[in-house]
Formats: structure tokens, sequence, C-alpha cells
């Protein structure tokens, strides 16, 4: 079994190395992806993107932070 974990630097940011990952030959059983920076309602990007895994996904904002504008600091689990 292979395992990748990768540091996504946000998910727009990160989402090529991981495909180029995904191409090889033999592509890790499991992938541990932290630091996508997606919100809660962006956490299906996921799935859409990585349809060949099974998806657990989290997001260390909070839903009611984000919706009150522009986020500053992190984790951004104020409201």
């Amino acid at each position: 079994m292979s395992v990748v974990s990768y540091n996504m630097h946000g998910f727009s940011s990160g989402s090529p190395a991981i495909a180029e990952l995904l191409l090889q030959s033999h592509p890790p059983d499991v992938l541990l992806l932290q630091e996508h920076w997606l919100t809660p309602a962006n956490l299906d990007s996921f799935e859409a993107q990585y349809p060949q895994y099974i998806c657990f996904v989290s997001s260390a904002m909070n839903e009611n932070a984000v919706q009150q504008g522009p986020l500053r600091g992190r984790p951004y689990t104020e409201a």
C-alpha cells in the first residue's frame, strides 16, 4: 500500500502536482492532502477532482465566519 501526504498550499495551487502524481504508473492508494484552504461550501471539489478516491474532507473554517466577509488570520473559526 502506498500513502502520499502533501501540503497543497491552496487547492488550486496544489492540484497540478496531484494530477501529475496520479498519472504515474502506480498512483498512491491513499492521499492525505492538507492546507487546501477550501471553505466548507467548496469541499465537494475533492470528489469532483479525484473521483477515483473515496474522499473524507474537513475545513477549519467556520461557515459563519466565511459568510461575514473577508477572512483574516487563521483558522477562520471566529464568527
